[in-house]
């Protein structure tokens, strides 16, 4: 009689057994899966605390630079960039068409969706092989409405900002310097929007719409 249980409580305890194992690589596989996640958030922060160190020194860099005042041209005009400024300082988001073209495009429409500041307080300048590389983008760029303009990227003026191979804001005005620069991180939009507030408040604020 004794006999006929064996075969199941061996059953059973094979199969107590098995959960349990089961039960420790599963746990196991967690801490795994969650030292590595954890690891990694690690890792996003440092690259994102390096990244913010190099952007602040290239900030540091290229801020209170003077430029000449250098020619851009729209569809049909040439101007001078100080005509652009209508006696008030105006945000300037300056691109190259060499740069990582997500990179600048995904800041365009940053900069467009924003409501902190006023297009008419906005200048985009685009550097370009030639014009027509220039009126070919433009066709894309239209959809944010925001004022576009060329410069040839053999203008000597516009070396400092081109030598950092990455988008850049900055203030202009009649004194013709660089204030306020930032390099924008499209992972980091959160510094991009206390950014646009500051030069809002700081700069913009007396040609509010």
């Amino acid at each position: 009689m004794k006999n006929r249980w064996v075969p199941a409580i061996a059953c059973i305890v094979i199969a107590i057994s098995l959960f349990f194992n089961l039960y420790h690589i599963y746990k196991a596989y967690w801490v795994n899966m969650k030292v590595k996640m954890l690891e990694t958030e690690k890792m996003t922060d440092i690259l994102r605390m390096r990244t913010s160190e190099t952007n602040f020194y290239k900030s540091y860099l290229l801020n209170d630079c003077k430029l000449n005042d250098f020619l851009v041209q729209d569809t049909s005009n040439v101007f001078k960039l100080s005509k652009l400024l209508d006696g008030r300082a105006k945000l300037v988001f300056f691109f190259s068409e060499s740069y990582c073209g997500k990179c600048y495009e995904f800041e365009l429409a940053n900069l467009a969706n924003d409501s902190t500041i006023s297009p008419k307080d906005i200048i985009v300048i685009g550097a370009f092989q030639n014009k027509r590389t220039y009126l070919a983008h433009l066709q894309f760029y239209k959809q944010y409405s925001l004022p576009t303009y060329y410069v040839s990227d053999m203008e000597e003026s516009i070396s400092p900002m081109l030598n950092f191979g990455s988008p850049v804001y900055f203030i202009y005005d009649e004194s013709h310097t660089t204030k306020a620069v930032f390099f924008p991180d499209r992972n980091m939009q959160d510094q991009t929007k206390v950014y646009f507030k500051i030069v809002q408040d700081r700069y913009l604020n007396s040609a509010m719409w």
